[in-house]
């Protein structure tokens, strides 16, 4: 035989016995599988003793948070009191994040973030987002100020309060 001929009747009889080697290794190898004999199942017992189980909840050291929507008047007044327990941190801020950010890139010279914080009912911060204002940004100060611990403390307010602040820069 040629060499032409050969080549176009090589491939599919190639897959062809490529096919019955794989079906023929499945068939074989499924049957001896149903050959074998399932595990025997234990016994199970016919009585078994009895045991007296009581759960005791351990006490809780402090209540749950009350579930209560605060209203408006709540939210504007912990929003100020967050406002102005930022704008007390606005000096550390500045020197913590700002002024290393713009001693390596002097542009953009302003920056304003926005502040999404939660209070709990005794006012202290347990939750914490930075968004970044578009054209109004830089990212290298927006990641160092979110590296920074949680520390703003409000005047409780009695129920767990979520508020936003904006602060700016320089």
């Amino acid at each position: 035989m040629s060499r032409e001929l050969l080549t176009p009747l090589s491939i599919p009889l190639s897959i062809l016995i490529g096919s019955a080697i794989i079906g023929a290794g499945l068939y074989f190898g499924l049957r001896e599988r149903s050959e074998v004999a399932p595990p025997a199942r234990p016994a199970v017992p016919t009585a078994a003793p009895e045991i007296a189980l009581s759960i005791v909840a351990p006490p809780s050291p402090t209540p749950p948070p009350r579930l209560v929507a605060p209203d408006t008047e709540l939210r504007q007044r912990v929003a100020a009191d967050a406002s102005a327990a930022l704008q007390a941190k606005h000096p550390r801020l500045r020197d913590t994040c700002w002024k290393p950010a713009l001693a390596k890139e002097p542009l953009p010279a302003e920056a304003r973030y926005v502040f999404d914080v939660s209070f709990d009912e005794t006012g202290t911060e347990i939750g914490r987002g930075i968004s970044e204002v578009r054209g109004a940004t830089r990212s290298d100060v927006a990641q160092c100020l979110r590296s920074l611990p949680m520390d703003l403390i409000v005047p409780p307010p009695g129920v767990n309060v979520g508020v936003q602040v904006t602060i700016g820069f320089p």
